[in-house]
């Protein structure tokens, strides 16, 4: 759960190591800050989020398929399927309002953007995915225990039911 003063920090340096063929050695670096932005009134909450990501493959190796970052789905830009977009680098962008409708019930509207690319020089907003909706969260003292999205894209309209925080 985000909480609702401060900043979340995350980073990764996971190294993979291919042990037989090498022919998938790789790096991946990844960052992300989560923040809240109380708006006043203590039932409202701009809740932001930006993740990049980069794997790079040592001496020629490359990264495999399987191990490629991915975009979409209930946890990045919502409108689209769960793993719609792979690439050796991803950017995402999330914006949430959040709204306290009940004590334990929550009205969201959101917004994602995102994209995957393979060069560097194409981090940029060229290119990027989007995605907009709106959701309930109903939490508990402890956090969220149920979400509910609905969200459309240039491609679909998905709905979303999960539990756990929101990212």
């Amino acid at each position: 759960m985000v909480p609702r003063a401060g900043v979340v920090l995350r980073g990764e340096l996971p190294r993979y190591d291919d042990r037989s063929l090498d022919e998938f050695d790789f790096t991946r670096v990844a960052a992300e800050i989560q923040v809240p932005v109380p708006l006043g009134y203590r039932s409202r909450l701009l809740a932001l989020r930006a993740r990049m990501s980069t794997s790079v493959g040592e001496d020629g190796s490359v990264v495999p398929f399987y191990l490629m970052e991915t975009l979409g789905g209930g946890s990045t830009i919502r409108a689209f399927r769960k793993y719609r977009f792979r690439d050796t680098r991803t950017l995402l962008l999330n914006a949430e309002y959040r709204w306290e409708v009940w004590t334990y019930l929550d009205f969201v509207l959101f917004a994602d953007a995102g994209k995957v690319f393979s060069d560097s020089v194409d981090l940029d907003f060229h290119g990027v995915e989007t995605a907009v909706g709106f959701g309930l969260r109903g939490h508990g003292p402890a956090g969220t225990v149920l979400r509910f999205d609905l969200a459309r894209s240039r491609e679909s309209i998905k709905v979303h039911i999960g539990g756990g925080p929101s990212s």
